[in-house]
């Protein structure tokens, strides 16, 4: 944070920020869209297909041409057929959504690394040293000196 209050950049930051936070909002709620509208097409194309296969099982019967039991068994596989059908198109939205998540990953993962600031230091470290001249402790005022007249 010192470099941005330095340069004076605080509320350029807290913007960049703020539109940050803004497309990401707006990505999410276009997930959820998406996934809302493949929903209500879903139950929709589902719900018609279920009314249409028991109105033609059940004119089926009345003709005489299905059983009450062949009813049972047409609805059965029709409603198993119509599940992992939804299933599938669930599977097909989920991986549309996960381009959504690969555009955000390769945004951060695609921008360009930030410059080296000026005035730090890349070279080899300075030789450092380190010297203590008659150091002295003790726990508190009165007490006698834990250490005294340490030099190293």
């Amino acid at each position: 944070m010192q470099p941005l209050k330095l340069a004076n950049q605080q509320d350029h930051r807290r913007a960049r920020y703020a539109n940050a936070q803004v497309e990401t909002t707006n990505r999410h709620l276009a997930m959820q869209r998406l996934g809302i509208g493949f929903q209500a097409g879903n139950g929709l194309i589902f719900g018609i297909e279920r009314v249409l296969v028991i109105w033609l099982a059940a004119v089926l019967v009345l003709k005489g041409e299905f059983s009450a039991g062949m009813l049972v068994a047409f609805v059965a596989y029709a409603d198993q057929f119509s599940r992992r059908a939804a299933s599938l198109i669930d599977q097909w939205n989920d991986f549309k959504m996960l381009g959504l998540h690969a555009e955000r990953v390769a945004d951060i993962a695609l921008t360009p690394a930030e410059a080296q600031l000026e005035g730090v230091h890349s070279g080899p470290l300075p030789d450092a040293s380190l010297e203590v001249k008659n150091l002295r402790f003790r726990y508190a005022e009165g007490e006698p000196w834990v250490i005294e007249g340490c030099s190293f």
